[in-house]
């Protein structure tokens, strides 16, 4: 059985850092370097977590305008100084459509300004898979194959949490993404 980690983490922030590689110049580093053990067939339990909502453009599943929804809001948390440190803070996924996608980014607040929050809540199955975005379809399907072999069932709804940017993906070698299943 999972065990409960309590809520959902990583970031993909737009405050940066830098990162040195020998004697090569520090790069800007958006995103944390992911940590999958975090995440990796935990059970995730929520109630009332905030997030804002933000809709995103996509062709045939591939987002379009991703980048500029999450910057807004994440701009919107940061004004309103209600960004989850750390693990807290994730981003998620749930392609709707072939056309659009809606994005939840977590955030402390319920209330916060020129923003729409809502609330996710339920006990949630994750499971990290390495690989580019490109990928995603396969790992939705070995999420489905995993969950009727555990027998958790099938699940009522599937997020997905990409862990790093594009560029931050580059600089560290690897692209992770996190399969939430919702279960309840």
């Amino acid at each position: 059985m999972p065990t409960q980690v309590g809520t959902a983490t990583q970031s993909n922030a737009a405050t940066a850092s830098t990162e040195t590689k020998g004697t090569e110049p520090a790069e800007p580093i958006c995103c944390e370097r992911f940590d999958p053990t975090t995440f990796d067939e935990k059970e995730i339990i929520w109630k009332d977590k905030p997030f804002v909502v933000e809709k995103a453009r996509c062709f045939l599943y591939v987002p379009i305008d991703f980048g500029a929804a999450v910057t807004r809001a994440i701009t919107a948390i940061e004004a309103a100084e209600a960004k989850p440190l750390g693990r807290e803070f994730v981003t998620l996924s749930d392609m709707c459509s072939p056309w659009s996608t809606t994005i939840y980014v977590a955030t402390k607040k319920h209330n916060i300004p020129r923003a729409e929050v809502t609330s996710l809540s339920g006990r949630y199955l994750t499971k990290v898979f390495e690989g580019p975005y490109s990928k995603c379809g396969q790992f939705v399907k070995h999420m489905e194959t995993y969950l009727e072999e555990k027998e958790f069932g099938k699940a009522k709804k599937l997020l997905l949490y990409y862990t790093t940017c594009p560029g931050c993906a580059k600089k560290y070698g690897k692209c992770s993404t996190v399969i939430f299943a919702k279960m309840e």
